[in-house]
């Protein structure tokens, strides 16, 4: 096992206690654009401050709602809206993100579960999200999009409920901490409990799967007296933490892959996930207590792709060659076997070289099924690698292929094997 430091000085944690003043409902005041990789901290009184992804300080928003603490967050995977807690007040409130980021709704999950202290919002790719309570009844709730109750689940809890979540990529495991030693596990498909994924002693709060974001890939969690990486049999392999800091409660996934972010008492870092190197901080939010962070752009495992095109370049002559790039982590040791196919928009009888604009990122299967599927195959890469991969053409796209046209314009669909999840990369083919 991989020690980056560790400490074992006793560690109180007071979530529970504050000081709650009255508060007037207004939208943010903001200025200041945000841009993939900025950093928003929970710092209590319904407040965040947002930072660079250098650490950089940009501006604070608050909700007008005061609260003790302001704890997770998440964007929704259009990265239109930015979605915060308001423990105290167990609420949900969101932000639209172009200027000046107003309010733009808020959703009292108090409703349903009275005193309930909302603490996590985590989304599904289907743009749903759950949001996970530590007192009171200590349900998770489902909300549709628009903010709609859909649902409310009660996994098993130990000392603080159902406060830190992260989604699966299969959209029914649900990876949880209850302010216990164990990792737990729930399945918001069938509404079961399932088998614990790990114990590590200690008390535990924020978790973040790994690729392939299964279990497999293992995942980090903030564990109090330092951050635990566990593999995909549960097993701690390394250890971070910083000298002086022993209230790790808050963390989140950098866009780079490479890095993630970690909040303990009034102090936050950017640790490199793989060596346990400090690559940012600390960065001191000089007020308030640091009850969660999330980042702008972070790929939420639940619609992460273990593999994604290199290069938006399609090349096809008898078969289609396109590179892919396997995102899975070494440790995992299996390749990517991801279904890849290329789809086409039906070129203009004319006999026009290319068709209107590629779909955009992201476009559903549904979409997809509009298109012409041009050809199909499968990825086997290897971990961490990029290698061809050749598809095979249908026979809707040989007849395309025999028209004469020589340029195309279309998406790749990439489905993890491990789920549903779907990525769609605009791409440019050159028939030869």
């Amino acid at each position: 096992m991989h020690k980056t430091t560790y400490r074992t000085t006793p560690w109180m944690l007071s979530l529970l206690i504050g000081v709650l003043s009255a508060g007037v409902n207004q939208p943010a005041r903001a200025v200041t654009p945000w841009v993939t990789g900025d950093v928003f901290a929970g710092v209590g009184n319904g407040t965040y401050q947002v930072y660079d992804n250098t650490g950089v300080f940009k501006e604070a928003i608050s909700d007008g709602l005061d609260g003790f603490t302001t704890a997770g967050c998440a964007f929704n995977p259009s990265l239109a809206r930015l979605y915060t807690t308001n423990y105290r007040r167990t609420k949900v409130v969101v932000y639209d993100d172009p200027n000046p980021h107003p309010v733009s709704q808020i959703i009292d999950t108090g409703v349903t579960s009275p005193g309930g202290s909302s603490e996590s919002v985590v989304f599904d790719a289907a743009g749903s999200f759950y949001v996970g309570h530590t007192n009171g009844d200590r349900r998770l709730h489902k909300y549709d999009a628009a903010g709609n109750l859909l649902m409310t689940f009660s996994p098993q809890t130990e000392r603080l409920g159902t406060g830190r979540n992260d989604l699966a990529a299969d959209q029914r495991t649900m990876f949880y901490t209850s302010g216990g030693g164990l990792i737990k596990r729930f399945d918001v498909g069938d509404n079961v409990q399932l088998p614990d994924f790990a114990s590590i002693g200690n008390r535990s709060f924020a978790l973040r799967l790994l690729l392939p974001a299964d279990g497999r890939g293992g995942l980090i969690v903030a564990n109090a007296v330092d951050i635990k990486r566990l593999n995909g049999s549960g097993t701690v392999v390394q250890i971070y933490d910083v000298p002086g800091e022993n209230a790790w409660i808050s963390m989140t996934l950098d866009p780079n892959r490479t890095s993630f972010w970690a909040g303990s008492t009034f102090n936050f870092y950017r640790f490199n996930l793989a060596t346990g190197a400090i690559e940012v901080g600390p960065i001191n939010t000089g007020t308030g207590f640091l009850g969660g962070l999330c980042i702008k752009g972070e790929i939420a495992p639940s619609v992460a792709l273990e593999a994604q095109p290199a290069s938006p370049q399609v090349v096809c002559g008898r078969r289609c060659k396109v590179s892919i790039t396997c995102n899975l982590p070494a440790v995992v040791g299996a390749p990517c076997a991801n279904q890849v196919d290329l789809f086409v928009r039906r070129p203009r009888r004319s006999g026009a070289s290319s068709d209107s604009s590629p779909l955009s990122d992201g476009q559903s299967a549904k979409a997809a099924r509009r298109m012409i599927r041009f050809a199909f195959g499968v990825a086997n890469v290897l971990p961490g690698q990029t290698a061809p991969v050749r598809l095979k053409i249908t026979p809707r796209g040989k007849k395309i292929a025999r028209s004469g046209t020589k340029r195309l314009t279309g998406f790749l669909e990439i489905r993890n094997v491990a789920g549903p999840a779907i990525g769609s990369t605009p791409v440019r083919i050159r028939l030869k």
